[in-house]
């Protein structure tokens, strides 16, 4: 008789722990802060149109190094131009004289 009255004292026990678990389970907790309503499709297409834009900035600062680059090269080439910097000087004879001059007196 007593390890039948232990058995059902434990299935009570049981039970009584398994209805606790089941009512606590079942209550909703309220949060102490209330959670905000964040649309997640917005917020999304926010974040989709920033890096589109961070891309097409990233582009643009891609292009304009590249434009520097050839700026240079092109600075560069004008500079070490010999033949450019000869056809600038005058080819009138007056100028040549006053170069050949110039040449002779150094």
């Amino acid at each position: 008789m007593c390890i039948d009255y232990e058995r059902k004292t434990s299935l009570m026990e049981n039970k009584i722990l398994n209805m606790q678990l089941e009512t606590i389970a079942n209550y909703r907790f309220k949060s102490k802060n209330i959670i905000p309503d964040i649309n997640i499709e917005e917020r999304t297409n926010d974040v989709d149109t920033f890096s589109n834009e961070l891309q097409e900035m990233q582009t643009r600062v891609d292009n304009l190094k590249q434009n520097i680059k050839n700026t240079q090269a092109v600075v560069f080439q004008l500079k070490a131009d010999r033949i450019g910097k000869k056809l600038q000087i005058p080819l009138t004879a007056d100028a040549m004289l006053a170069n050949a001059r110039n040449k002779n007196n150094l």
